[in-house]
């Protein structure tokens, strides 16, 4: 009775350590909240902003992290990945979809999409390799601190990169 009552709330409880997994549903974690690992399937899971988490995950929806949480792993496949400003991650990945971060975004490790676009605004580092195997990748004023690298697509160095 207690797990499907906390897997039918849409937000997670005050002040939750534990991990949170939903089939057919999007996932919402509260402000200031703390988290384990976050996984949907046929499902968004979107962590509003000073959010701690473990690992984010989800297959066919998108994310969205709120601004400066602190994640460790990001991946989706199929859909997009939004990181808003000041964000701390370890590394990001989707496949089929496009990876976008916003201001002051710190990646300690690789940001690799497949078949999406990238776009590294002013003020993001990312520590390890950029890679794209299809889709456009942008930097504006961003920093790439291991290999940038784009099988099929075109790659745009802005001002400041």
């Amino acid at each position: 009775m207690l797990v499907s009552a906390l897997l039918a709330t849409p937000a997670l409880a005050p002040h939750a350590a534990s991990d949170v997994s939903k089939v057919n549903g999007s996932i919402h974690v509260s402000a200031g909240e703390t988290t384990g690992t976050v996984s949907t399937v046929n499902g968004s899971i979107r962590l509003e902003e000073n959010v701690t988490a473990q690992n984010v995950e989800t297959v066919n929806g998108s994310i969205h992290i709120g601004r400066s949480a602190s994640v460790q792993r990001v991946e989706t496949v199929n859909g997009k990945i939004m990181l808003l400003e000041d964000v701390r991650a370890r590394s990001i990945e989707t496949v089929n979809g496009g990876i976008t971060c916003h201001e002051n975004v710190r990646i300690a490790g690789d940001l690799t999409a497949v078949n999406g676009a990238i776009r590294l605004e002013r003020g993001v580092d990312v520590a390890g390799d950029v890679s794209n195997g299809s889709g456009q990748i942008e930097l504006e004023g961003a920093r790439v601190g291991g290999m940038l690298s784009n099988t099929r697509g075109d790659i745009h160095i802005g001002r400041g990169s």
